[in-house]
């Protein structure tokens, strides 16, 4: 059973995401402990190639600060990889990002610095398997599939790429009903919107590539309705252009 997040924008927006499940989670940790192998085996293999030269070189005391050194290293990587990526790549580390998965707040929105660090700081105990099994049950054990970081940092794991959202765009039936009047007027008006038909606009195109398989109806939804307002029949440019169109250069009143 598929485990939902509703989240109501400000512009009044329904979206829906699919929660990643303890199944999709543990492969892209997976892909990503991987790489953190192979990131901290660039650290290693030169030690291990020229082991007995650095031995001749050096005394045993700074070679085994080297290794206490390279000992930090890994607890950085096992930290840092997390927090490098979720602010280059938006809340998706490489595992994640091959799994279509994405770290979002539970209010939808994008993760910051501060709530990277607080969901991965854990992250540095991991060598510890144990620590694995802890994460496993409090994923299966709640609602939201978060794990201990996620409940620090507010935050949940969702599906992008291979998620089904279902957006409902309650507000436009709410502007067609509270505002006939400004519909009459703005027919002669070419283009021009109120401010909660902007902030809707800005929102469904600034989230078009995220929307998913409904994104063509509420497209041709939108199409519908401001073809109404202006009082046109778009033939010659397609919606989503006509849409982009609108929002660039609507008359906000």
């Amino acid at each position: 059973m598929k485990n939902v997040l509703s989240i109501l924008t400000p512009e009044n927006v329904y979206i829906e995401y699919e929660l990643a499940g303890l199944g999709s989670r543990f492969i892209s940790v997976f892909v990503d402990h991987v790489l953190q192998f192979i990131i901290i085996c660039l650290f290693y293999v030169p030690i291990i190639l020229f082991e007995d030269y650095i031995k001749s070189i050096m005394i045993f005391d700074l070679f085994s600060l080297y290794n206490s050194i390279l000992f930090i290293i890994i607890l950085i990587v096992m930290f840092g990889y997390f927090v490098f990526f979720d602010i280059v790549l938006l809340g998706r580390s490489p595992g994640k990002f091959v799994l279509g998965l994405k770290v979002i707040k539970e209010n939808g929105n994008p993760i910051n610095i501060l709530d990277s660090f607080l969901r991965n700081i854990i992250r540095a105990a991991y060598l510890l398997p144990i620590l694995y099994l802890v994460d496993g049950i409090f994923i299966l054990l709640n609602k939201k599939n978060k794990r201990f970081g996620d409940y620090l940092s507010n935050t949940v794991v969702v599906k992008i790429e291979k998620r089904d959202i279902k957006s409902k765009l309650i507000l436009l039936q709410n502007i067609e009903e509270s505002h006939k009047d400004d519909l009459e007027r703005s027919k002669k008006i070419a283009f021009r919107i109120n401010g909660k038909e902007y902030r809707i606009l800005k929102d469904f195109i600034s989230r078009y590539n995220e929307i998913g398989t409904n994104v063509k109806d509420l497209e041709l939804e939108l199409k519908r309705y401001f073809e109404k307002k202006f009082d046109v029949e778009v033939r010659d440019i397609d919606s989503y252009k006509f849409l982009k169109e609108v929002y660039k250069v609507g008359i906000k009143y």
